[in-house]
């Protein structure tokens, strides 16, 4: 910092908090700049814009047990939204008990008057990503509609949740072609548009056999794990080694090895 500046500097920080300590940020950072620059001028905002009195209030219970300089100041703050609802703190059992209890308390505003069914919003804050599972399914449940604000994407439509289910999905259904797909590139196994061609290529060759036949043909996952037993060219049956590639054949047997671990 002091090479890049020369002999004015304006910095502004929160030496009672750190949230960014995730990206190495440090509260002690505040302290240190007093005690690296001479001549410091402090100025503290004592007007609050953000919260009501009482949620001022609350806060400043909490920051009282602070040893920092800044605590002493932040008892003067004077809050400029009024004073607002008493907040409540609500301890429950898990997740799914925290949902419950703010779900139900909604819909209770809303059989109480307090709240006009499609005239009304309330806003739900919480702190991980995590924690809107819960929330989701149980507004789900209940028939209580809610949108996820702030760049957030509902649980079930994250890519990392997506990619989750789809190996659950092939499980549950072997003819779910898109899921399947999905489980090829997930992580990425060298498996792609070519080898997907080729495997669809051999599962319609099946497909045409057991018609032929008069016989159900294998499900998508059925054929996938059949790659890892070894048949006898004792028919006109398709096999792998003729229709699919060696490479593609050889990452394919990887793939359904790891796929039987999994059923299980």
């Amino acid at each position: 910092v002091r090479l890049l500046t020369g002999e004015s500097l304006f910095v502004v920080g929160d030496g009672d908090q750190s949230i960014y300590g995730w990206r190495g940020a440090d509260s002690a950072s505040m302290g240190n700049f007093e005690r690296e620059f001479q001549d410091v001028d402090t100025v503290y905002l004592m007007e609050n814009y953000r919260s009501t009195s009482n949620i001022v209030r609350a806060a400043q219970k909490v920051i009282s047990q602070s040893s920092s300089p800044a605590s002493a100041y932040r008892q003067d703050m004077k809050p400029m939204r009024g004073k607002g609802p008493t907040p409540r703190v609500i301890a429950t059992q898990d997740s799914k008990a925290e949902a419950a209890w703010v779900v139900n308390d909604v819909l209770r505003l809303f059989e109480e008057g307090e709240l006009i069914p499609g005239n009304s919003t309330v806003a739900v804050i919480y702190r991980t990503n995590a924690q809107s599972r819960a929330l989701e399914e149980e507004c789900v449940a209940r028939g209580l509609k809610y949108l996820l604000r702030g760049g957030a994407t509902a649980f079930y439509s994250r890519a990392e949740v997506k990619d989750a289910l789809c190996f659950l999905r092939i499980l549950y259904n072997g003819r779910d072609r898109s899921a399947l797909h999905r489980a090829f590139r997930t992580p990425p196994r060298g498996l792609g548009e070519v080898a997907l061609r080729e495997f669809d290529a051999y599962c319609g060759a099946l497909e045409h056999y057991a018609a032929e036949k008069g016989e159900d043909a294998p499900s998508l996952l059925e054929a996938l794990l059949g790659l890892t037993r070894e048949e006898e060219d004792n028919d006109d049956r398709p096999y792998p080694r003729v229709t699919l590639s060696a490479r593609t054949l050889s990452k394919l047997v990887v793939f359904a090895r790891q796929m039987e671990e999994l059923r299980a």
